[in-house]
C-alpha cells in the first residue's frame, strides 16, 4: 500500500500524464530529476507510522483530515458504519484530473482436463462478470466495476467519479504491478516501502536504489 499511495505523489507532482507511464516503463533517466527528489520529500512528510487501515479508520473519527489511498478504503469505512456525503467524502489527488491509476485483481482458471471444470469455470465467470454482481460487490468493496456498461445508478457519487473517468478513458495509467516485471515491481515496493516505514535513508538514497532497480530492466 506504502507504493499505491507513492503513485499518488509524482502522480500529481509534474509526472503525468506521460511521466508516470515512462516511469513504470524503465525510463531511469526519470528517476535521476529534480522531481522524483521533490516526490520522496514530500512521501517522507506524508508518513506517520500507520497501517492504511488505521489511517482510513482516523478519516471516518475525525482524527484525520484526509487520506491518500484507493477507492477500496471507500469499503472499509462502509464496513465500520460510516456513509458517502455524510461522514467522508472522496476525490481525486489533487493535480490528477488527467490520470487514474488502474489496480485489478485478476482471477486466473487453469487449463484442466477434469470432466466439468470448463463448465465450473465458466458459470464462476458469468457470476462474476455479471452487471448487477458486478455494482453489489463495488459497493461493499468500494471499487469500480471492470465493466463500464453496467447502471451507475447502482453506485454512490465515490463510485460514479470512478466509473466517470475510465468511461472517458482520461487517462488511465496502470499500475507499476501491471507495467513492470515481476522481480522489477517487487523490488520497487520494497524500495518505496522500507523509505515509508523505516525512514532510514535519505530521499538521494532512495533515488538511486530506484535508478539502479530501472537500469537491470
Amino acid at each position: 500500500m506504502d507504493s499505491r499511495g507513492f503513485r499518488a505523489v509524482p502522480d500529481s507532482h509534474k509526472f503525468v500524464p506521460e511521466g508516470y507511464p515512462s516511469l513504470t516503463s524503465g525510463d531511469a533517466a526519470l528517476v535521476q530529476g529534480p522531481s522524483m527528489i521533490e516526490a520522496l520529500e514530500l512521501l517522507l512528510r506524508l508518513s506517520k507510522d500507520k497501517t492504511w487501515a488505521d489511517a482510513t479508520a482516523a478519516v471516518g473519527q475525525g482524527k484525520a483530515g484526509m487520506q491518500f489511498m484507493g477507492d477500496w478504503a471507500k469499503g472499509e469505512l462502509v464496513a465500520r458504519g460510516y456513509s458517502v456525503d455524510k461522514d467522508f467524502d472522496c476525490s481525486l489527488v489533487p493535480g490528477t484530473s488527467i490520470a487514474y491509476f488502474m489496480v485489478i485483481d485478476a482471477f486466473a482458471l487453469p487449463l484442466t482436463n477434469r470432466d466439468g471444470t470448463a463448465e465450473a469455470q465458466q458459470a464462476f465467470a458469468r457470476m462474476v462478470l455479471d452487471r448487477d454482481n458486478q455494482v453489489a460487490f463495488s459497493r461493499i468493496k468500494g471499487s469500480l466495476p471492470v465493466r463500464t456498461d453496467v447502471d451507475p445508478s447502482g453506485l454512490d457519487r465515490c463510485g460514479k467519479l470512478g466509473l466517470e473517468m475510465i468511461k472517458a478513458r482520461k487517462g488511465e495509467v496502470s499500475a507499476q504491478s501491471q507495467a513492470m516485471p515481476t522481480q522489477m515491481s517487487e523490488g520497487w515496493i520494497a524500495v518505496v516501502g522500507d523509505f515509508f516505514n523505516n525512514r532510514n535513508t535519505s530521499p538521494q538514497e532512495v533515488q538511486k536504489r530506484l535508478h539502479d532497480l530501472l537500469m537491470q530492466r
